[in-house]
């Protein structure tokens, strides 16, 4: 039988009934706080906690409202319905669902008939005029005959499209908007590291070969050559910096790379040749932000987190060794659930013992 999956909840963690576990965790202390994923700081509300993560983690979030967590994408969310025992779970799918409505939406659409065995005529499709003496026979003419709508996800076929789209609702909802997506692909990420790795690494994006980066569009691809690689006159692969000239572009960038006088993005190891052609490299590809605590610092996006955790001009904190932008966001995450007038007691059930100790 499942239990309380909170470590901090005074409940003694005993064995109780999914029913019970239920009603347990809507009416448990810690039931009206959000916990982050990442870095386990607790938070008033679901709103504090998604700010948190945009802020902190730069990461858009899911939610499951019953057990007030968050999931970096809907994968992990789906994983954390199927394993946790408050939800549902389909033993003919080993698919978990948030409620059980959401559940006995999934089997209408996907197992309108049980799995007893009864009358062969109880298991036929209408559509192709066909009958079987077994569920699993039905729903494997439903996988493998082509005028069914399948779930490639599931590998599930279906009656028909009202069915499917049934499916859909239940198990895949629309995931919120994410900061970085792919809308040639229809596919979303939860870091801008991972988007460029799958420009870089999808057929149906361009390629620079000579930086190895992928681009989004053959736009953006043509704005980094315009930028980054130039059209040189054939004769004349010249650096008019150093008065030096070379029989192709190949070996005046990477003059541009190993001469000391030239500008040079250490991340993409390209060098350049004036700091007007790096500032055009940078805009273009890094997305450099401005730090308004430093004096409009320029910092790429990757280094942000550092910055804030490196510069004496940012708060931080010295438990979880994490920078803050400053000092709203850090008092945010540390004081989250401060509004609640929170008793000894409160703190000792609710709160890390690295924080009571802080």
């Amino acid at each position: 039988m499942p239990t309380c999956p909170h470590p901090s909840c005074p409940c003694g963690h005993k064995s109780i009934s999914a029913e019970a576990l239920i009603d347990h965790v809507r009416s448990s202390p810690w039931s009206t706080l959000y916990f982050c994923a990442t870095c386990k700081c607790v938070c008033k509300s679901e709103a504090v906690l998604t700010h948190h993560n945009k802020k902190v983690h730069k990461t858009a979030y899911v939610s499951c409202r019953t057990c007030n967590r968050q999931y970096p994408n809907a994968s992990a969310l789906q994983h954390h319905f199927r394993d946790a025992p408050v939800h549902p779970t389909c033993t003919r799918c080993n698919i978990g669902f948030a409620d059980n409505a959401s559940m006995q939406t999934h089997i209408t659409a996907v197992h309108p008939h049980p799995l007893a065995s009864v009358s062969s005529s109880a298991f036929s499709c209408q559509v192709c005029n066909k009958q079987f003496s077994i569920a699993s026979a039905l729903e494997q003419h439903y996988r493998d005959t082509p005028v069914h709508p399948k779930c490639r996800r599931c590998n599930i076929g279906f009656v028909n499209n009202a069915a499917m789209q049934a499916h859909t609702v239940a198990v895949h909802p629309p995931i919120p908007p994410a900061a970085f997506s792919c809308r040639t692909c229809n596919v979303l990420y939860t870091s801008a590291d991972l988007l460029e790795r799958h420009y870089l690494e999808a057929q149906s994006h361009p390629k620079c070969t000579r930086c190895n980066i992928g681009f989004v569009d053959n736009a953006a691809m043509q704005a980094h050559t315009v930028a980054v690689h130039p059209p040189i006159p054939p004769a004349a692969f010249s650096c008019r910096a150093c008065n030096f000239s070379y029989s192709s572009v190949d070996i005046l960038e990477r003059h541009y790379l190993d001469a000391q006088f030239h500008p040079k993005c250490t991340p993409c190891n390209i060098g350049f040749a004036d700091n007007a052609a790096m500032q055009a490299h940078v805009d273009s590809i890094h997305h450099p932000i401005a730090c308004s605590t430093c004096n409009g610092l320029r910092i790429y996006q990757e280094d942000v987190a550092d910055h804030y955790r490196t510069s004496p001009q940012h708060p931080s904190c010295s438990v979880c060794d994490i920078g803050f932008e400053n000092d709203e966001a850090l008092d945010e995450v540390r004081l989250g659930v401060s509004t609640r007038q929170l008793t000894t007691q409160d703190k000792l059930t609710l709160l890390p013992a690295r924080w009571i100790a802080a």
